[in-house]
């Protein structure tokens, strides 16, 4: 168990950087989830965020998965990065 602490630590350290990055670009902060075994992080796509795309695509690429979602007050981007898991996927 103690490497699973470590391995979703490792994780949520990564999340909390990458989000920084995030609110550098867009100036505002992003919100983090814990999810089972995986962090999501949400913000919303701001101006300054798509004046600078290729550099929000670049930060979202770093997730296991990304995507932006259409919302009624505009979009959001969203990553999650899940914790490595050891065996094969069920």
């Amino acid at each position: 168990m103690g490497h699973d602490r470590r391995r979703n630590a490792a994780v949520r350290t990564a999340a909390v950087a990458l989000a920084a990055r995030l609110a550098e670009l867009t100036g505002i902060a992003p919100r983090i989830t814990d999810e089972p075994h995986a962090v999501r992080i949400e913000v919303d796509v701001t101006d300054a965020a798509l004046r600078r795309w290729t550099e929000l695509l670049a930060i979202l690429e770093r997730g296991t998965d990304y995507g932006v979602t259409n919302v009624p007050s505009g979009q959001v981007a969203w990553m999650r990065i899940e914790s490595p898991r050891r065996g094969p996927r069920p």
